[in-house]
C-alpha cells in the first residue's frame, strides 16, 4: 500500500513538473497546460504520466 502512494505521489509530480515546463515554454495557464497535457495524452493514447515524462525528456534533452 505505501508503495502505491509513494508511486501515485511520485506521478502526481510527474505531472505537476510537466505543466509547469508548458506553463513557460508555452506561456500557459495551468488549467490550460493540464488541458495541453491531457488532449496530447489522449490523442497518443497514453497516461498523462507517461505523457508528461515525454514532455520532461524533451525539456531535459532540449535545455541542457
Amino acid at each position: 500500500y505505501a508503495q502505491r502512494v509513494a508511486e501515485k505521489f511520485a506521478d502526481q509530480r510527474q505531472i505537476q513538473r510537466a505543466k509547469s515546463i508548458l506553463m513557460s515554454s508555452r506561456k500557459l495557464t495551468e488549467p490550460d497546460a493540464y488541458e495541453l497535457l491531457r488532449s496530447r495524452a489522449m490523442e497518443q493514447r497514453q497516461s498523462l504520466e507517461a505523457t508528461a515524462e515525454i514532455i520532461i525528456k524533451a525539456h531535459e534533452s532540449l535545455h541542457f
